[in-house]
């Protein structure tokens, strides 16, 4: 068995030049059909729909906006994309998330939405897609640019990731995600 891919450091080049090649696709791509399901694809990395919202959601947040490749690579890293278009029905899905979260992540209702239907292992699968988009982007996170709150929280998210209560975490995170948001822009 190989290593992972996450771990070759020419993946993040590969991605680099898939996303080029994917913008500059012409805007008609295939319309996704009714029973083709991501959610497959990404399980095979070990990224949930709830990792991948946390990712999405340090990323909405980062002090500095990481490039695609900082944070595609790694958190694709690990898919193996069988077929003919799964890599494009790929980077869709989790582009049109990303938007989204961009979008929505500077209301705290709609963030606390979000963080509702979690149970505890949900919010450690969050936590981690979280953790694990700061620890990768790290650059994008200087202390300098970060208050008291902004130090502390990201480690008690990395505390829940390891497991710890997620309770306190839960209770702030969707004001101080707004804030957060709000600060970036």
């Amino acid at each position: 068995m190989g290593r992972s891919l996450r771990r070759i450091p020419i993946m993040a080049g590969i991605v680099d030049q898939s996303l080029e090649a994917f913008e500059a696709r012409d805007s008609g791509a295939r319309p996704r059909e009714a029973g083709e399901a991501i959610g497959p694809l990404l399980a095979r990395a070990g990224i949930g729909e709830a990792h991948l919202q946390g990712c999405l959601t340090a990323l909405a947040i980062a002090p500095l906006a990481p490039s695609p490749g900082a944070w595609l690579g790694p958190l694709l890293g690990g898919i193996e994309f069988p077929g003919d278009g799964a890599l494009d029905r790929v980077l869709e899905f989790v582009l049109l998330n990303a938007d989204r979260v961009e979008d929505e992540a500077g209301d705290p209702e709609t963030v606390a939405r979000w963080l509702a239907p979690l149970d505890a292992d949900g919010l450690r699968d969050w936590a981690a897609g979280f953790d694990a988009l700061v620890a990768v982007t790290r650059r994008c996170w200087p202390a300098k640019s970060l208050n008291a709150d902004d130090k502390r929280v990201p480690r008690d998210i990395a505390l829940v990731a390891k497991g710890a209560d997620g309770g306190a975490p839960r209770a702030v995170l969707p004001a101080w995600v707004a804030r957060r948001h709000a600060s970036r822009r």
